[in-house]
């Protein structure tokens, strides 16, 4: 009760897609930076989830990116307030939400292999 949130992302990814996701950070850092550090992005979501204690094997654990490296859920979410869940102007403000997270969506969706 009073509690809501909106979570975007892969959550428990198989392990082939775990591997897709971790390969395209190391190949292309600059591409998943921008994902995740979107300014609509940020402003609303927060990158959760659970992650490895150690770097992966087969990745270095002085990657730059190691932390992210290290996740084992490509998720983020944000909370919803019950007063905004039952407004007249939810569905507007759940679709700006949604929008914000469509660098983050695009760039999970084509590292797997989808169509976004």
């Amino acid at each position: 009760p009073n509690e809501a949130f909106l979570g975007v992302g892969i959550w428990h990814p198989d392990a082939d897609t775990l591997r897709l996701l971790r390969d395209a950070i190391v190949e292309n850092p600059a591409k998943w930076k921008r994902a995740k550090s979107a300014k609509a992005f940020t402003e609303q979501f927060e990158l959760a989830g659970d992650s490895l204690k150690r770097a992966p094997k087969g990745y270095d654990p002085d990657h730059p990116l190691i932390e992210d490296l290290r996740r084992k859920d490509f998720i983020a979410v944000t909370k919803l307030k019950q007063k905004d869940l039952v407004a007249p102007a939810f569905l507007d403000h759940f679709t700006k939400t949604c929008t914000a997270a469509k660098p983050f969506m695009r760039y999970l969706t084509e590292v797997v292999g989808l169509d976004f």
